[in-house]
Protein backbone atom coordinates (compact mmCIF):
# COMPACT_ATOMS: atom_id res chain seq x y z
CA UNK A 1 0.00 0.00 0.00
CA UNK A 2 1.74 3.55 -0.87
CA UNK A 3 1.95 6.08 1.66
CA UNK A 4 -0.07 9.02 2.01
CA UNK A 5 1.13 11.94 0.33
CA UNK A 6 1.58 14.18 3.35
CA UNK A 7 4.01 11.28 4.89
CA UNK A 8 5.84 11.19 1.73
CA UNK A 9 6.32 14.61 1.73
CA UNK A 10 7.65 15.23 5.48
CA UNK A 11 9.76 12.13 4.41
CA UNK A 12 11.44 13.88 1.31
CA UNK A 13 11.51 17.06 3.53
CA UNK A 14 13.91 15.51 5.83
CA UNK A 15 16.04 13.76 3.57
CA UNK A 16 16.21 17.41 1.52
CA UNK A 17 17.21 18.91 5.25
CA UNK A 18 19.68 15.74 5.93
CA UNK A 19 21.74 16.38 2.48
CA UNK A 20 21.68 20.20 3.39
CA UNK A 21 23.45 19.67 6.44
CA UNK A 22 25.86 17.28 5.46
CA UNK A 23 26.72 18.88 2.27
CA UNK A 24 28.58 21.52 4.89
CA UNK A 25 28.10 23.93 1.98
CA UNK A 26 28.08 28.16 2.79
CA UNK A 27 23.84 29.62 2.88
CA UNK A 28 24.74 31.78 -0.47
CA UNK A 29 25.78 28.50 -2.31
CA UNK A 30 22.95 26.41 -0.93
CA UNK A 31 20.62 29.31 -1.73
CA UNK A 32 21.45 29.42 -5.39
CA UNK A 33 21.71 25.57 -5.68
CA UNK A 34 18.03 25.90 -4.26
CA UNK A 35 16.66 28.71 -6.28
CA UNK A 36 17.53 26.94 -9.25
CA UNK A 37 15.55 23.72 -8.40
CA UNK A 38 12.75 25.81 -7.27
CA UNK A 39 12.58 27.71 -11.31
CA UNK A 40 13.40 23.88 -12.64
CA UNK A 41 10.01 22.64 -10.57
CA UNK A 42 8.22 25.75 -11.17
CA UNK A 43 8.73 25.10 -15.19
CA UNK A 44 7.69 21.94 -14.39
CA UNK A 45 4.35 22.82 -12.63
CA UNK A 46 3.79 24.69 -15.28
CA UNK A 47 3.96 22.25 -17.90
CA UNK A 48 1.82 19.69 -16.03
CA UNK A 49 -1.03 22.39 -15.26
CA UNK A 50 -0.64 22.97 -19.51
CA UNK A 51 -1.10 19.17 -20.16
CA UNK A 52 -3.97 18.69 -17.59
CA UNK A 53 -5.89 21.73 -19.03
CA UNK A 54 -5.00 20.04 -22.48
CA UNK A 55 -6.06 16.74 -21.73
CA UNK A 56 -9.36 18.09 -20.11
CA UNK A 57 -10.30 19.72 -23.50
CA UNK A 58 -9.74 16.87 -25.03
CA UNK A 59 -11.95 14.96 -23.31
CA UNK A 60 -15.12 17.95 -23.08
CA UNK A 61 -14.19 17.54 -27.48
CA UNK A 62 -14.76 13.87 -27.12
CA UNK A 63 -17.39 13.79 -25.10
CA UNK A 64 -18.88 16.63 -27.68
CA UNK A 65 -17.88 14.35 -30.76
CA UNK A 66 -19.98 11.26 -28.73
CA UNK A 67 -22.89 13.03 -27.84
CA UNK A 68 -23.37 13.92 -31.38
CA UNK A 69 -23.09 10.84 -32.81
Amino acid sequence: MDKPLSLKAREFESKIVEEVNKSELPAFCLKQILEKLYSQLTQIENQEIKDYQEKERKEKENEKTDKKK
